[in-house]
């Protein structure tokens, strides 16, 4: 039973590590980006689904531990990031990250993103950002991702008081419970498309009208934990979780399915895009089969290792790759003899060919792993200084 547990878990890391790859690449707007926006963010909070445990919320008191759990894991990494990135603009503005020059929105040209120019401010403007974010009625730009973390956060505790109102107040048998959730995902399903298609926008905000479609994602991964913990089903199911060909066939079929879908639909869930509800489900359920069967496949490898150990430090990606990214934009500056503020295009500079998007790519998975690992370890030294000096 340990080395099941042990294998899941490096499956998923490596699910998490192939994910956070492919949303750093997503964010250099490369040739597979909608491709990969089917069902990237779909299997993170997939991922989370998978892992919900019915012990969360049992009670008021197993409810509280969840809730605060998911605040000191989600919201806190979240507020620490939207407040350095605060306390840090105008030192961005002097190293070229932003740009306070007017030139650079006469040459930018055309790009996916509003390119937009930044000043220096006061501390009290500055201050004033960091209450705001508090609020989250600001973020910095350079925190674009960290929608994931409130969103996360916020379907987590909606199922979490979900499970403990039905548990507490419907005293009834499971299929009846079965029933209930059937409807509550339905509800969710299409609350997802009609935010999709524009109704609720001027009522909800954008972080709210994300969640429906997140919710979605994340009852799916908790569905999914439900079918492989069935004993009759998993009995039934076996010979092709452990048969290698099975797998590499179940992958080629999802890439294949991916390919064709992507030409009728479109999934970006940062900005509430969903085709329809069941474009979103069968896309999602794709990307699980893909990635997952992917992991089993490679876990033994070497890559496989390297995968399990970039998922393991998602939290760090997320925050950091477009430091990354400004890095490279930085070389790609000198090279090329541009100007400085060129730095400051968001997220990359956009007239750059698919090989450097790669570069971008990889450079933005590297230097998060390596200042969190240099974070960490250096803690572990002061610590054990500390340790030893007080004793």
């Amino acid at each position: 039973m340990m080395n099941e547990t042990k294998l899941r878990n490096r499956t998923l890391d490596i699910m998490k590590g192939i994910a956070i790859i492919m949303m750093v690449y997503g964010h250099t707007f490369g040739l597979l980006r909608d491709w990969i926006y089917l069902y990237h963010m779909p299997v993170f909070f997939m991922i989370s689904g998978y892992f919900w445990n019915l012990n969360y919320a049992v009670s008021r008191d197993s409810f509280y531990i969840f809730f605060f759990s998911k605040v000191k894991r989600l919201l806190v990494p979240m507020y620490i990031w939207y407040f350095i990135f605060c306390l840090f603009q105008n030192i961005f503005v002097d190293i070229n990250f932003y740009t306070s020059s007017v030139e650079f929105l006469n040459t930018v040209g055309d790009t996916p993103i509003a390119q937009t120019i930044i000043y220096k401010e006061d501390i009290f403007v500055i201050l004033s950002h960091c209450y705001q974010s508090f609020l989250l009625n600001f973020s910095p730009q350079l925190t674009g991702p960290s929608w994931f973390l409130y969103a996360l956060f916020m379907v987590s505790i909606i199922h979490a008081l979900l499970c403990y109102v039905i548990n507490t107040y419907c005293k009834i048998n499971r299929y009846f419970r079965f029933v209930i959730w059937m409807f509550i995902f339905t509800c969710v399903c299409v609350l997802a498309w009609a935010f999709s298609l524009g109704l609720g926008d001027t009522v909800f905000l954008m972080r709210h009208r994300r969640l429906a479609a997140a919710y979605v994602c994340y009852l799916l991964g908790i569905g999914i934990r439900n079918f492989k913990h069935n004993e009759e089903i998993h009995k039934s199911i076996t010979f092709f979780f452990e048969n290698r060909v099975y797998k590499f066939i179940f992958c080629l079929i999802s890439i294949f399915l991916l390919t064709i879908l992507s030409f009728y639909g479109k999934i970006e869930l940062s900005d509430c895009t969903i085709t329809n509800p069941l474009f979103l489900i069968v896309n999602s359920l794709l990307g699980w089969v893909l990635l997952f069967f992917s992991g089993q496949l490679i876990e033994d490898s070497r890559i496989g290792f390297f995968l399990s150990y970039v998922g393991r430090h998602t939290m760090s990606i997320m925050a950091l790759h477009l430091i990354g990214f400004k890095l490279v934009s930085y070389v790609l500056v000198l090279f090329e003899n541009l100007p400085i503020y060129n730095v400051a295009s968001y997220p990359i500079i956009f007239d750059v060919s698919e090989s450097v998007k790669i570069i971008y790519t990889v450079v933005g998975v590297i230097v998060p792993i390596v200042v969190s690992d240099f974070y960490f370890r250096s803690k572990d030294i002061i610590c054990k200084k500390f340790i030893h000096y007080n004793h």
